[in-house]
């Protein structure tokens, strides 16, 4: 069984405690689970500034140690950024770090050897512009592949990538989805998903994924195997009310699989795939906003595929506020698929699962939220103790959003108090 649905949002209440200020307590409608801790992971990360909308994590210098890899922040510097972590904890931008002098823009990040040369590469999906990727030379320099990847894509913008070995050939591809009606230029708005593989020769190959038109746009996609078949396959946000065609099954040459126990009359703002679970296929996270006629709220649904459809059931349900980023990883080092998001106001809440379709929400002692919208989350094992951490990016106006900072990247391990 599943985490009840509740219609009701999540209770947030200030406490005291000893010697902590400016803590909350997040308090689920739900029957509470284990009380959990924040410390703060992330000193010498950025604590202002508009990071959207996504990172990678990624060990590009090949010490052992994830590096966060974050395009330029909106309305910031005009160039990528990588934050290394020292041993002792603390993150810096990593001097060495030289970009090829190009346009960039915020948007997506992903990360991995193109080329096959042991070298970690950078995939940029950028707002109004086209991708680039940079060959990495594992000593801080990025410079771009000899052939264009924007013209092998041409008037296509997007703001989501995932990486994906989409022909099953061992090979690391590219995932883009298109980020619609704010897309590049005058022409047709860019939609759908575009796979970007690379060939012998260095030549960039695309491949346009089939779906019913009007195709998907979006801000969040994710891969994992889906149907159990043994390949990666894609799930997609879709920015079009009332779209549930968000997976993308290779095995079926890659056509659009729609997910019909979701709701309907909503918008599937972010997706995750969950595949630490011990029995395939993996399971697909998807956050939908949907609205009744007189409110919106959002809910978070956990789908899998078996015997040739789809099962749906709601993890958390009734969240007033939006959720724009969700996550999967193992943040208290059971060996079980926990699961992450974050909301329109900066709120995080994380789902404790057991590896058998069981989740309880945590019972969390954080910082107050800063009222920056949660962009993207993800999980990684920062140093190396066997359970993940947690980054998070946030962004938004300050006149606006309440946001007095316009944004920050986070980091958090949780521990019992």
């Amino acid at each position: 069984m599943g985490v009840r649905p509740s219609r009701r949002a999540a209770l947030l209440a200030l406490v005291a405690l000893s010697g902590v200020a400016g803590w909350v307590v997040w308090r689920a409608t739900q029957a509470p689970g284990p009380r959990l801790v924040a410390v703060d992971v992330g000193e010498g990360l950025p604590r202002s500034g508009q990071w959207r909308q996504g990172f990678a994590l990624a060990d590009v210098d090949g010490d052992g140690v994830p590096e966060l890899l974050h395009g330029p922040p909106r309305k910031g510097e005009a160039k990528p950024v990588i934050f290394r972590r020292a041993a002792d904890g603390r993150w810096a931008r990593w001097s060495a770090a030289r970009f090829a002098p190009l346009r960039y823009a915020y948007g997506d990040a992903a990360v991995a050897d193109f080329d096959g040369d042991g070298n970690a590469d950078l995939a940029l999906a950028m707002h109004v512009a086209p991708p680039v990727l940079l060959r990495g030379d594992g000593s801080g320099a990025f410079e771009p592949f000899a052939a264009d990847l924007g013209a092998a894509v041409p008037g296509f913008s997007s703001r989501a990538a995932a990486v994906v070995d989409w022909n099953g050939d061992g090979r690391a591809d590219l995932a883009l989805l298109g980020e619609g009606p704010t897309g590049l230029g005058r022409g047709p708005r860019p939609a759908g998903v575009r796979i970007v593989t690379r060939g012998d020769d260095g030549t960039w190959h695309v491949e346009a994924l089939p779906g019913r038109a009007p195709l998907n746009f979006g801000d969040s996609m994710a891969a994992g195997d889906l149907d159990g078949d043994g390949r990666a396959d894609l799930a997609v946000s879709s920015g079009r009310m009332g779209r549930r065609d968000l997976a993308h099954l290779s095995g079926r040459g890659g056509a659009a699989v729609e997910i019909d126990c979701l709701g309907e009359r909503a918008l599937a703002r972010a997706v995750a795939i969950v595949e630490l679970d011990a029995a395939p296929p993996a399971e697909l996270i998807v956050a939908q906003r949907r609205f009744d006629g007189a409110t919106w709220t959002s809910t978070v649904y956990a789908a899998r595929w078996r015997d040739e459809r789809w099962e749906c059931r709601p993890l958390v349900d009734g969240v007033a506020a939006d959720v724009r980023a969700v996550a999967a990883g193992d943040a208290d080092g059971d060996g079980a698929a926990d699961v992450a998001f974050t909301d329109g106001n900066g709120r995080l809440r994380l789902l404790l699962g057991d590896n058998r379709g069981a989740w309880r929400e945590a019972h969390l002692q954080m910082p107050a939220p800063s009222g920056c919208a949660g962009h993207r989350l993800a999980f990684a094992d920062l140093d190396g103790d066997g359970r993940d951490e947690i980054v998070a990016s946030f962004a938004g106006e300050p006149e606006r959003d309440r946001c007095a900072s316009g944004g920050a990247i986070a980091a958090w391990r949780f521990i019992a108090p």
